[in-house]
């Protein structure tokens, strides 16, 4: 199997509005030919030595043509108390960027020294005397706190400790509840947990918020959280057919999930690699560059009008459904897309979906407010439409 992606955290969303926007008091930087950098600063506060905390840049276009984001430095400040540790994370130039759209610029901060860290970010681009834009970081390395052990004497011989096994979340989902598979002892090594993302991706993308995500977790929202958040800590997101099908002891999503009765249902991803053409592959080697993690597989619940049905041709095993399309920034044809649904597919190659899938918190039940939610007569909130499948560590 071939190593999986890791961390590529750039994601771009159309039709941003930027007309009217004030000249003063404002929280952003405006560059050149309209390039607007949003927020103005970034601090990541006070974290632990040894940990890293990753915040997202917005960087929107408001001239009248394309441009490319061509380089992004970071350099430290005089009087730093030492080498500050502030990185761009999965930013590979060019990347484009049309009128009225914006991107979406992940920066990492993984202190090593203790004290203050300021830093400065400048960002170029390929427009016309267009100037470079720059943006303040700051952060501050916290010395880990350790409490010595206490003197309690000898501790007596209580026998053989039996062997617990690993210290994991037997829910599977980062909030504590599961969607489907429910029954934990039918199904002890897969859960289907619903909730939200915004950093994107499916393959190998470590936990960005803590294993904190879930539509019943500390954020629900899934702003800076990746689609492992979604986890608990010990478990991952589902590696393909293979893995559901080991999981469930061959039955993969049939039996699995709740039946819907109205709305578009639910769906659940999995990081299943893919060929152009809804064709799964297990390593994607197979796949032309570029096109290896094509399209989205996972389980749908009965009755649900997400996804479409792989056929047995596609080589997708036990997985049921497939968000597959061939247009440009989309998740498939017959999904309900922002502004009207959480699903969202954005990024510089509509053939590798896998690789730039987010999904809306929905907070208040804020999204598909517009129309009838394709049969759903209520907007969508943060449990609507599943989230991915969770199996469990080795």
């Amino acid at each position: 199997m071939r190593e999986f992606r890791r961390a590529l955290l750039l994601g771009i969303v159309a039709g941003f509005p930027l007309a009217g926007v004030a000249c003063c008091e404002r929280s952003d930087l405006v560059g050149a030919e309209g390039v607007v950098v949003s927020p103005a600063t970034l601090d990541f506060g006070a974290i632990d030595v040894g940990t890293a905390l990753t915040k997202t840049l917005t960087v929107s276009n408001g001239g009248a043509a394309p441009l490319n984001l061509m380089n992004v430095t970071i350099a430290e400040q005089d009087g730093d108390a030492g080498p500050v540790q502030f990185s761009v994370v999965g930013f590979t130039p060019p990347v484009p960027v049309d009128p009225a759209a914006e991107v979406q610029l992940s920066i990492s901060f993984g202190p090593t020294v203790l004290g203050p860290h300021v830093a400065t970010l400048t960002l170029t681009t390929d427009a016309a005397q267009g100037t470079p834009v720059e943006v303040a970081l700051t952060g501050s390395g916290l010395e880990p706190v350790t409490v010595p052990p206490g003197d309690a004497g000898p501790v007596p011989d209580a026998g053989p400790v039996p062997d617990a096994g690993p210290p994991q979340n037997p829910a599977g989902c980062a909030d504590g509840t599961r969607e489907g598979f429910t029954d934990q002892q039918t199904y002890p090594d897969i859960a289907a947990c619903s909730g939200a993302w915004s950093v994107p991706g499916l393959f190998g993308i470590a936990p960005a918020c803590g294993n904190q995500g879930g539509n019943d977790g500390p954020h629900a929202d899934g702003n800076g959280c990746a689609s492992s958040d979604l986890c608990a800590a010990g478990w991952h997101v589902c590696l393909g057919s293979q893995e559901v099908a080991a999981d469930t002891n061959g039955a993969g999503c049939a039996g699995g999930l709740p039946s819907v009765s109205s709305g578009p249902g639910l769906f659940f991803a999995v990081a299943q690699h893919s060929c152009n053409d809804s064709v799964c592959d297990a390593s994607g080697a197979s796949c032309s560059v570029g096109d290896d993690d094509n399209d989205i597989f996972g389980c749908a619940a009965p009755n649900s009008q997400l996804g479409n049905v792989p056929s047995s041709g596609q080589g997708c095993g036990v997985l049921d459904a497939d968000f597959a399309s061939e247009q440009p920034n989309s998740c498939g044809w017959n999904q309900a897309m922002p502004p009207n649904g959480p699903w969202s597919c954005q990024g510089s190659n509509s053939y590798d979906e896998g690789d730039w899938v987010t999904k809306d918190g929905c907070q208040g039940n804020s999204c598909c407010t517009s129309n009838n939610c394709y049969g759903n007569t209520a907007p969508l909130g943060p449990s609507d439409e599943g989230g991915v499948l969770c199996c469990r560590d080795p």
